[in-house]
C-alpha cells in the first residue's frame, strides 16, 4: 500500500475556518468604510459645482433664469440621490461592525442561569 500522508491536526481546519471568517470580517467593514468614503465624494463633487454653473447659466442669454432653474431642478434630484446612498452607506458601515450577534435579554440571561455557555462566568455585560 503507497504511504499515507500525514493527517492534519483536528484543529487546523477550525483554525483556517477562524481565520478566514477574520479576513472576511476585516474585509467587509473594509468596504464599508470605502464605499461610505466613495459616496461622500460623490456627494461633494455633485454639490460643489452648482454655484458656478447656476451663476453661468442665469447670466446668461434672455431665458437664462429659465435654464438655471431647470438646472436647480435636475441637480436638486441629483443631489438627493447622492445624499441617500451615502446615508445608506453609513448604514451599512455602522452595521458592518457589529459582527457578533445581539446583546442578551434579561429572559435570555435568566434562562441561561446567569452564566456564560461557553467560559462559564457570569453573565454581566455579554458582547
Amino acid at each position: 500500500p503507497p504511504p499515507s500522508s500525514p493527517s492534519p491536526s483536528p484543529s487546523s481546519p477550525k483554525r483556517q475556518r477562524l481565520a478566514n471568517a477574520r479576513r472576511r470580517a476585516v474585509s467587509r467593514s473594509l468596504a464599508a468604510r470605502l464605499s461610505f468614503i466613495e459616496n461622500a465624494s460623490l456627494t461633494y463633487r455633485c454639490v460643489a459645482p452648482t454655484p458656478v454653473w447656476f451663476a453661468y447659466f442665469a447670466s446668461r442669454s434672455t431665458f437664462g433664469g429659465a435654464f438655471a432653474g431647470c438646472y436647480l431642478l435636475f441637480k436638486a434630484r441629483a443631489t438627493y440621490e447622492r445624499v441617500v446612498a451615502a446615508i445608506a452607506a453609513w448604514r451599512a458601515m455602522a452595521r458592518a461592525h457589529d459582527g457578533h450577534g445581539a446583546r442578551a435579554s434579561p429572559a435570555d440571561v435568566a434562562e441561561a442561569g446567569d452564566r456564560c455557555a461557553i467560559c462559564q462566568e457570569s453573565f454581566d455585560d455579554p458582547v
